[in-house]
Formats: C-alpha cells, sequence, structure tokens
C-alpha cells in the first residue's frame, strides 16, 4: 500500500497490476470495490485496435495500385510511431500543467493549442528551401535536446511558480512547450516527404495509420499512467 502522489493520482486503483498482467482474463473481473477501470480501459483498446486494424487493411485493399508489404510496414511504424508518441507527451503534460496551472482545464487549453499551433509552424517551415538545406541537420541533433531541456527544467521548478500569477504561468507554459510543438511538427511532413517520393499511394493510408494511433496512444497512456504512474 503507497500512498497517492501528483504522478500517481488513481486514488480508486486497488488493482495488482503485476497479476493482472500474468492472468490477462483478471482485467475483466472488478474488485472489493466495484473498480471497472481495468475492464473499461482493457476493453476500449481491443475495440479501438479491432476498428483501426479494419480500417488500416481495407484501406490498403482500396489503393491502387497497392504498394509492396514492406512499404506498408515502414508507413505503420513511423506514422503510427508519430500518433502513439504525440498522445503519451500530450497526456502527460496535461497532467503535468494541471498542477503548473492549477487546473485540468487550463492545462488543456493552454496545451493543446499550443502544441497545435507550434506543430503547424514547424509543418509549414518544412516545405521552405532554407530548412531543406540546413534544417534537417540542424532540428535533429540541437532543438530536440533544446525542447525536452526547456520543458523538463519548466515542470522542475513547478514550486517556484506557485506564488506567481495565472497570466505568468501562462506564458512561461507556451514559450516551456514550443520548441518541443515544433519537433513534433516536422515528423508527419518529413514522412509525407519521403513516402511522396518514393511510394506516393501509401500518403492517403499514412492519415488513416497516424490517427488510429492517435486514438491506440491515449488509452495506451491511460494504461501506462495505472501501472507505471506519469
Amino acid at each position: 500500500i503507497r500512498p497517492v502522489t501528483d504522478d500517481r493520482p488513481y486514488f480508486f486503483e486497488n488493482r495488482k497490476w503485476a497479476q493482472a498482467l500474468r492472468h490477462p482474463l483478471n482485467l475483466l473481473a472488478t474488485s472489493q470495490y466495484n473498480n471497472w477501470s481495468g475492464t473499461f480501459m482493457a476493453l476500449s483498446f481491443l475495440l479501438s485496435l479491432g476498428v483501426v486494424l479494419l480500417l488500416i487493411i481495407f484501406g490498403y485493399r482500396a489503393l491502387a495500385p497497392r504498394p509492396p508489404f514492406m512499404t506498408l510496414a515502414a508507413a505503420i511504424c513511423y506514422f503510427g510511431s508519430i500518433g502513439l508518441g504525440y498522445m503519451l507527451v500530450q497526456i502527460t503534460l496535461i497532467q503535468k500543467g494541471a498542477l503548473t496551472l492549477g487546473h485540468p482545464i487550463y492545462a488543456m487549453t493552454v496545451i493543446i493549442p499550443t502544441l497545435l499551433v507550434s506543430m503547424g509552424v514547424a509543418s509549414a517551415v518544412v516545405s521552405t528551401p532554407l530548412f531543406r538545406r540546413t534544417g534537417v541537420r540542424w532540428m535533429g541533433m540541437a532543438f530536440p535536446a533544446l525542447a525536452i531541456l526547456c520543458v523538463d527544467r519548466f515542470f522542475s521548478a513547478r514550486t517556484g511558480l506557485d506564488s506567481s500569477h495565472l497570466s505568468v504561468r501562462v506564458v512561461l507554459t507556451v514559450l516551456a512547450l514550443c520548441p518541443l510543438g515544433c519537433c513534433l511538427g516536422v515528423c508527419f511532413p518529413l514522412g509525407l516527404q519521403v513516402f511522396g517520393k518514393n511510394a506516393r499511394e501509401v500518403i492517403p493510408l499514412a492519415w488513416t495509420i497516424n490517427g488510429g494511433a492517435s486514438v491506440l496512444g491515449s488509452l495506451c497512456a491511460l494504461g501506462i499512467s495505472l501501472i507505471f504512474g506519469f
């Protein structure tokens, strides 16, 4: 038995997940406190996974001409990782941001638009000649490290911001997340450019893969946080 912390805020969760993972059928059983969180999470993930796989299969069959299977596998790995990773990052930032900004609603209304706008700006910059000449090397080395450092330092210094005005915390949150959003925003358009040159027919399916992985990513984030914390 351990006390609830900010990284593991599920005070209602009393399931022993190590045992449940050894025996997956235990997820279909409730606890003594009628806790259906694990059951709902597992069923939602399986249902979503089935729908996503059906969309990919039917989408692949509808392509003309059909790309080689290895090309499809590469597209699933690349664009699926982008959607999965984005949701894992976003949900974690919302949980951490709620402590900094004071409320989950504040965190959602600040973090989600900041990430989306900065990702959109980065996506637009990717297509410029300047980026094609020097941007890939620079973005691939220095900028991701800077983005991770900004986010880590910002949330590590959370206790020093508790007495600051909400507007100050909002501005600092936006400034800390913009570099990270820019890094997240270049991956998808770069992938479209690469596949557009070598396997143009897979591009419509890339959007399906990315969107489906985003749905699965939100459920994965919930499951990971329940077991390991944020």
